[in-house]
């Protein structure tokens, strides 16, 4: 490493360097900052193009396009040897996503070597001793990323990281050389290009010559589907652990080939708001390395003096909380690194009048960025070593089991599912997190789950195994855990912000543990496990059959397995004739439960088995042939039993008040998931819609409440929805799209919402006793053949125990009060009803995410066919408070009511969401594959 002379100077004098500009626009100009242009320049290299000669306008005079920042970095790159542009992915609209590497020439030169010394220091393991470590502390330069852009229509941002690689790129005092030395910066300048396109063009499309502050004009607010979301309306900032999308897929596959120290993560908020950055506030989340809270305070140290020298307003942990993994910068935590966030008021291109009456433009947004970004460059390159040593050792004690953890050993047993377990491994692999495969059966002993102590256990070859000890130990384990806990102090915060009903103080879900979320049979062993397995870098590929050929009758294929629905949706894009088992069969020696699909050679094209082969091969799935309709045991292939399928027709409904996230993780499920076609309807034209094309039509969650959607869709939508039921069509809904269904006012469902329905309380408690009783029946021989009664009751004990029941306005008030405590993203048990066609595939019990504050009610004829655990089981991860265990206890999750030829599926909560609850995700497509043919009797051609 280079020594440098500065070293002493202070933060103020690095950052006050870089904030006076030749190219900023001057005057009154709204796009110049009002705190001085950013670059002076009689420091700079003037054969580095400047942006405003390379954009043809100021940078921050409006925001830059993604041709236009592809386009200069690229120029950039071109023009010095201290940076390298790469290329890391693209997006769904075609978008390419970069990175900019800037150090050095010295270091650029050596950057291999320097990606080695960074590789060895993330893994301790292979390391030959201490004085290596020390070596690579004492040489390598400390890896920085900075990412600007991940939602779309939070502007400046992606302007602060062109004004940031050009002051390190064409810079030329000694401030900026001490940071190429001491530093390798990965610039993210635009992680969702669609998005900010997106919300581009309609800003662009609603300003006028005057910009205009007033914060309600649609030049600032944008209409629906605005920006902020990819090109699924998917929030990229809540995909890092999930890796749904290629985005996060990209970014986190060049995180850990840099391994930086620190991960700066740049965003916008509310216009009317100043500036906000780390530390967060509780709560907490426990596995973090020890050292973070203290890299938080030292960066927040020098970043406020680098905004107290302009006198702007700034503040730390009013809102932010790091609890939640998903995160940008709290996902790079867990991986050893100091996470940072900013948020800057937003002013969307353009100005803003705040509430003290001055205007914020959007240079100067831009300008607090690009500081902020200098700042924790400086303090990461003045604190170099520290942080190489933080990181390392953080790596280090994690390898090497010295500290606290969840268990030894993380096992899943892939046999069930294998293809939802492989999409489970896959996102573990992405985020490099080492795992191993059974080569033999194997018995382990102090195991637990979900529920707690589990007896030994004995497992196959070819279960995974995940050993906790490994230098990403902190991310394993706060994916993998099943229920972290808060600390006293955060559920004392959060009890008394509810209480003065000031809300939760929750940014976020509570509850996202992996295993639950994909509805996964796994265990962590006390002790890790030893077996002869090998390390796996990939999914293994898995070999799809026909099994038999030419059959007399047909082909069988199990439906326990996801990757059974994906060959449903192509077999029906294929228009083939598909029947599904309602009981299960023994036959030609194979047993096949309730589910299992059947293709009758008669009923099919000639070349069925060829195309089943290729599906088989496709899937991965072992498709039977059965030579006779006749069943050994259980239902005959040819009965009432198995039932003919009907292919989807399939509309969902969208634009506002139709929530945005719930729209995009259904349509990406759909569309480029399953690669099912389904029509996007606009609800506000539902009145003037042919419904009748259709035979599934989904309903998302909604914004504003039942009462909003009624006003616009009306009466006439109303009345037009229920006939379309009635004449045969299927109605999916989730969440609060789900009210409204269930709502009393509109007349849609007789699902009954708790908060309407408190005086009836005692009628829905006696059909769910008779309900458990038809699932748990008991057959006393002695009662129906010698007529022998039970002993009778103490009645005079029952009057005694029995309590005064509360009032009407009682109930409301209690009810009103509970729902304060309304579970906000907390993983819940169901109790499945199997015999269902809706649970096909499911087992007994299913973890899901519930973010809602209504309780469905049911009682017959609707049927429940997953109901929410009791009280003291219902909570499985995150938190829920009493008054919410017990107000949601053995209340409705999923219900199927018919209505004339048609039926209506309702979801209390959203089963998908993000893209991936993987679990729940199984009854959100049987309601769509199944529905038509199994609950409704609609066969008007498309």
């Amino acid at each position: 490493m280079k020594s440098s002379s500065i070293i002493g100077l202070s933060i103020i004098a690095l950052v006050m360097t870089f904030a006076y500009a030749s190219d900023a626009v001057s005057g009154p100009d709204p796009a110049s900052s009002p705190s001085g242009p950013y670059f002076p320049s009689d420091y700079y290299d003037s054969a580095i193009p400047k942006p405003s000669e390379f954009l043809g306008f100021s940078l921050g005079s409006k925001p830059a396009s993604h041709a236009q920042m592809s386009g200069y970095l690229t120029k950039l790159a071109e023009s010095s040897d201290k940076a390298q542009l790469f290329e890391y992915g693209e997006t769904y609209e075609g978008h390419t996503l970069y990175y900019l590497l800037v150090t050095s020439e010295a270091n650029m030169a050596d950057i291999s070597s320097i990606k080695d010394g960074h590789s060895r220091l993330s893994d301790p393991r292979k390391l030959k001793s201490k004085k290596e470590a020390e070596s690579l502390i004492n040489d390598l330069p400390a890896v920085v990323w900075a990412g600007y852009g991940i939602h779309g229509d939070e502007l400046s941002s992606t302007d602060a990281a062109i004004a940031t690689a050009y002051q390190l790129i064409a810079g030329i005092d000694d401030n900026t050389k001490y940071l190429l030395d001491n530093l390798v910066i990965v610039i993210d300048p635009m992680q969702n290009p669609d998005g900010r396109e997106r919300f581009l063009t309609q800003i662009r499309q609603f300003s006028g010559k005057v910009p205009n502050p007033d914060l309600q004009s649609v030049q600032h607010t944008g209409v629906w589907p605005w920006g902020r979301g990819n090109h699924y309306f998917i929030d990229l900032n809540r995909d890092m652990f999930t890796l749904v999308h290629p985005e996060t897929r990209g970014k986190v596959a060049v995180c850990l080939e840099w391994n930086p120290q620190l991960m700066i993560d740049s965003h916008e908020m509310g216009a009317l708001s100043t500036y906000l950055f780390s530390p967060p506030r509780e709560p907490y989340n426990p596995y973090w390395p020890k050292d973070t809270r203290k890299w938080w305070d030292i960066f927040a140290a020098d970043q406020a003096k680098a905004f107290d020298k302009y006198g702007w307003s700034y503040f730390t942990r009013e809102w932010n909380e790091e609890w939640f993994p998903g995160y940008t910068s709290s996902w790079g935590i867990f991986l050893g690194m100091v996470g940072i966030l900013y948020e800057q008021a937003g002013v969307d291109g353009s100005l803003v009048k705040q509430k003290n009456g001055q205007l914020l433009i959007y240079s100067e947004t831009v300008h607090h960025h690009f500081v902020s970004s200098i700042a924790n460059l400086t303090t990461a390159a003045k604190k170099r070593k520290e942080l190489l040593r933080d990181y390392h050792d953080a790596r280090k004690v994690a390898a090497e089991n010295k500290i606290n953890s969840i268990g030894g050993s993380f096992i899943v047993d892939p046999s069930q599912n294998p293809h939802k377990t492989g999409r489970f491994i896959e996102s573990l692999l992405l985020q490099g997190i080492e795992i191993k495969q059974a080569k033999s059966d194997f018995n382990v002993s102090g195991l637990y789950n979900e529920h707690g102590k589990a007896s030994s256990k004995k497992f196959k070859a070819g279960t995974y195994i995940i050993d906790f000890a490994q230098p990403s130990r902190q991310l394993l384990q706060v994916l993998l855990d099943y229920d972290i806990r808060m600390t006293n102090k955060a559920l004392f915060e959060e009890r008394r912000s509810i209480e003065k009903n000031w809300g939760s103080r929750m940014y976020e879900v509570s509850a996202w543990c992996l295993p639950l979320a994909y509805g996964l049979e796994s265990y962590i062993s006390n002790k890790s496990v030893s077996v002869s397995s090998e390390t796996i870098t990939a999914i293994p590929s898995r070999i799809g059959k026909v099994k038999g050929n030419d059959p007399l009758y047909g082909y069988m294929v199990g439906y326990t397995d996801d990757a059974a629905t994906y060959l449903l949706a192509d077999a029906f894009e294929r228009e083939l004739k598909v029947r599904i088992a309602t009981k299960p069969s023994r036959i030609d020696g194979s047993n096949f439960k309730r589910g299992s699909l059947l293709f009758v050679k008669k009923e099919n094209p000639k070349n069925l088995e060829e195309i089943l082969s290729k599906l088989g091969q496709k899937y991965g799935l072992e498709i039977v042939a059965v030579n006779t309709a006749l069943a050994a045991d259980g239902s005959d292939l040819g009965g009432s039993n198995y039932r003919l399928l009907a292919e989807p027709r399939i509309a969902m409904l969208t634009s506002p008040p139709i929530s945005l996230s719930n729209y995009g993780s259904l349509w990406h499920m759909l569309d480029y998931d399953f690669g099912l076609r389904f029509a996007s309807v606009d609800i506000n034209r539902l009145k003037r819609t042919d419904l009748s094309r259709y035979n599934v039509l989904i309903l998302p969650s909604i914004w504003g409440g039942p009462g909003l959607l009624k006003s616009v869709i009306g009466k006439g939508g109303i009345s037009k929805l229920k006939d379309w039921v009635e004449d045969g069509g299927t109605l999916v809904a989730f969440g609060s799209g789900a009210t409204f269904c269930a709502d009393s006012t509109m007349g849609i469902s007789k699902v009954a919402l708790r908060r309407q329905s408190l005086e009836k309380l005692d009628e829905y408690e006696y059909a769910l006793e008779r309900e458990f009783a038809a699932d748990n029946v008991t057959i006393d021989s002695m009662r129906i053949w010698d007529n022998v009664e039970p002993k009778k009751k103490d009645e005079k004990k029952e009057k005694k125990e029995e309590k005064k029941k509360p009032g009407k306005e009682d109930l409301k008030r209690l009810d009103q009060f509970a729902r304060k405590f309304s579970p906000q993203g907390v993983i819940f048990e169901c109790r499945i009803d199997t015999t269902q066609w809706l649970t096909y595939g499911l087992g007994e019990k299913l973890p899901v995410l519930v973010y809602t504050d209504d309780v469905f009610l049911t009682k017959p004829p609707i049927r429940a066919a997953a109901r929410f655990e009791s009280e003291d089981k219902i909570r499985l991860s995150g938190l829920a408070w009493p008054e919410a265990r017990k107000r949601w206890a053995n209340s409705a999750y999923l219900t199927r009511e018919g209505k004339g030829k048609g039926q209506i599926i309702l979801f209390s909560s959203h089963p998908y969401m993000r893209s991936f609850f993987y679990g729940s995700k199984r009854l959100l497509i049987n309601a769509i594959l199944l529905g038509p043919g199994m609950g409704a009797r609609q066969a008007v051609p498309y």
